[in-house]
């Protein structure tokens, strides 16, 4: 993409943001995709955001409430946690990170 920005690239992109200083400080997360982005604020704790950049491209609206994205919101939410590992057995994370090995 950054050879060519007009390639076709259908993969979700992640990306991660602290907001505030100190002891105050948060992550947000996001998953985007060419349609919608979904963000968790401080692992959902300080809310979350649902944008439709078919309706809204510049992300002046979250629906995250409104019951018409129920689905989407959904399927965007389990994306970013499996982006994120989050849905994954303590002995996959295990794997992952090398704790497994046989010795």
């Amino acid at each position: 993409l950054l050879r060519d920005p007009r390639a076709t690239w259908t993969k979700p992109a992640f990306t991660q943001v602290r907001r505030g200083n100190g002891a105050n400080a948060f992550m947000g997360y996001s998953v985007r995709t060419e349609r919608y982005r979904y963000t968790e604020w401080d692992e959902g704790r300080r809310g979350a955001e649902f944008y439709d950049y078919t309706y809204d491209p510049q992300e002046q609206h979250n629906l995250i409430g409104d019951p018409k994205y129920k689905q989407q919101v959904a399927e965007m939410k389990a994306l970013l946690h499996e982006g994120r590992g989050l849905n994954r057995t303590q002995s996959e994370t295990a794997l992952i990170h090398g704790r497994n090995r046989a010795r």
